[in-house]
């Protein structure tokens, strides 16, 4: 099964790349959803630049790029993505538990009631996030070990995807 058909990714969504850096998720992302659209954000100024070579390299019609300083806050609208993808955020290194909070309160203001967040923690534990994803009106789907796409090397992670239950 492909990646982002096991994680549960459909053609035609609305998806947000948090913290997108130079697009190993965002580029594949585009092509696995083909009329939809994928937001690119991240706030590295030249990874950002990285990807729009990219983008107009390969020609890719489908992704839009959001450059924000303010790591916690998504300039996008209430209730209009359909999947938020927070990889290799969720870990001391990037985020503190208030940041981290800060995000998940983000994610579901801009996700569509019963929307997907799907989270590869890389350092945090499984259950640190359920619990967190909870306060937020996340509610725990599965857990995905999979082989990651990952530029250079392709490695194993847990995938931890959640739906949105609720309006705040």
């Amino acid at each position: 099964m492909h990646f982002f058909e096991k994680i549960g990714i459909r053609i035609g969504q609305m998806i947000l790349d948090y913290g997108c850096g130079r697009g190993d998720y965002t580029i594949p992302l585009a092509r696995a959803i083909g009329n939809g659209m994928v937001y690119a954000m991240d706030r590295d100024e030249q990874a950002i630049e990285m990807l729009k070579k990219e983008i107009f390299t390969r020609k890719i019609g489908n992704i839009r790029i959001i450059y924000s300083k303010d790591r916690t806050k998504i300039p996008l609208g209430n209730r209009i993505l359909d999947v938020v993808f927070l990889y290799d955020l969720f870990n001391p290194d990037h985020f503190s538990q208030n940041g981290r909070e800060r995000i998940l309160f983000e994610a579901n203001r801009v996700l569509k009631h019963g929307g997907l967040l799907s989270v590869y923690p890389k350092q945090s534990t499984v259950s640190g996030i359920k619990k967190t994803a909870a306060k937020y009106n996340f509610l725990y789907e599965k857990t995905i070990d999979q082989k990651l796409i990952y530029d250079p090397k392709p490695r194993e992670g847990t995938i931890i995807n959640f739906r949105k239950v609720d309006a705040f």
